[in-house]
């Protein structure tokens, strides 16, 4: 497969994002769009759907018998290092941050936040 080697976790902040954004598409992502893989051969949307078919199941899992009645985009203060958003009611926060630099085509990890060890 044509895939970047760490196109996976651009695909999983995808999802999170998604979960905390209200947005229904957030999964819908395809080789046009060129999320998970930047040159060489594309694959096609079959290809795409056969590599992440269970992508979602972790956001799914977490979020199962969440009641999303009342969500709303909630404000939330961060850093430069770390980008993310929240969403919620009067009873539940959801959100999802990640690592600022964890960007395009090599979604490099920090495995801990800047200044905390």
């Amino acid at each position: 497969m044509p895939f970047k080697p760490n196109s996976w976790i651009g695909i999983r902040h995808a999802i999170w994002a998604g979960v905390v954004s209200g947005a229904a598409n957030a999964r819908a992502f395809w080789s046009e769009d060129g999320w998970a893989f930047y040159d060489g051969d594309r694959p096609s949307a079959v290809e795409y759907m056969e590599v992440y078919a269970v992508a979602e199941l972790p956001a799914a899992r977490f979020t199962e018998g969440v009641d999303f009645s009342g969500f709303k985009p909630l404000t939330s203060t961060s850093s430069p290092a770390v980008w993310g958003a929240a969403a919620g009611n009067e009873s539940m926060v959801l959100g999802w941050f990640r690592d600022a630099a964890s960007e395009p085509p090599d979604w490099t990890i920090q495995t801990s936040l800047p200044g905390r060890r």
